[in-house]
């Protein structure tokens, strides 16, 4: 389950994800943290790798369901 695996992320990949959480790009997340543009890619590719994820979404959704256990999630309009 990918939500237990955010624990392993270091705080550098979680204050990244937690700019996707916030809708920013990854431009603005490395302008506010100070990197560049493909730096922050590089965070999310092994934020990816590292939780077992395949996109942004999946690596948001598991994010917010690590900080809310009980959340529960469904397809919208399936």
């Amino acid at each position: 389950m990918p939500s237990k695996k955010v624990d392993q992320l270091t705080e550098r990949q979680k204050t990244v994800l937690e700019g996707i959480v916030q809708g920013k790009s990854f431009y603005v997340i490395g302008c506010d943290l100070g990197i560049s543009e493909a730096g922050v890619r590089d965070h999310m590719d092994r934020i990816y790798k590292r939780i077992g994820v395949n996109n942004r979404t999946a690596a948001a959704v598991a994010y917010l369901k690590h900080l809310n256990p009980g959340m529960k999630t469904r397809a919208i309009g399936m």
